[in-house]
């Protein structure tokens, strides 16, 4: 801020020193002729119009850094806002792709245990023990179902 203000100040609109100087009248009334006295109140009003004149640039500029600081207020209030609105739908949108992710993983479970009950009811883990006069399967192996000359040999030594 400060730099700004240097800035400003770098660069009047009127000199203020040619103002403040007595050589160059600046009135808008004339000098009044006769002893030195008139001289002297044409310099005193020169510098005094001088005086104004600065005053009122001064005032001018104080004028339009209040305006440009109520527009930084208005503009920081309203991204403000905008920062506000941005963080609510942002933690909304997140909850929703959570759900979302959740389903997903739950319905890849669901097909998972489906597909693996299908394989299991297909080997008939599920159909009870041999009651039903059916063959048990069995995802072992089961030495029941071999022939009976098939038993296993035994090396003799």
């Amino acid at each position: 801020i400060s730099s700004k203000v240097q800035k400003m100040e770098k660069k009047p609109t009127v000199d203020r020193a040619a103002l403040l100087n007595s050589n160059t009248p600046q009135s808008h009334s004339p000098p009044v002729p006769g002893n030195g006295a008139g001289a002297t109140v044409a310099e005193v009003q020169a510098q005094v119009d001088g005086v104004r004149i600065v005053m009122q640039e001064n005032v001018h500029a104080m004028l339009n850094n209040m305006d440009k600081a109520s527009a930084l207020e208005t503009t920081s209030s309203e991204l403000a806002m905008q920062a506000r609105s941005f963080q609510q739908t942002a933690r909304k949108t997140k909850k929703h792709m959570w759900w979302q992710s959740a389903k997903v993983k739950l319905a890849i479970v669901a097909v998972l245990l489906i597909v693996l009950l299908i394989i299991l009811a297909s080997a008939g883990v599920f159909s009870g023990g041999d009651g039903g006069g059916g063959r048990r399967r069995s995802l072992l192996f089961d030495a029941s179902s071999l022939p009976a000359n098939a038993a296993p040999r035994v090396r003799q030594r």
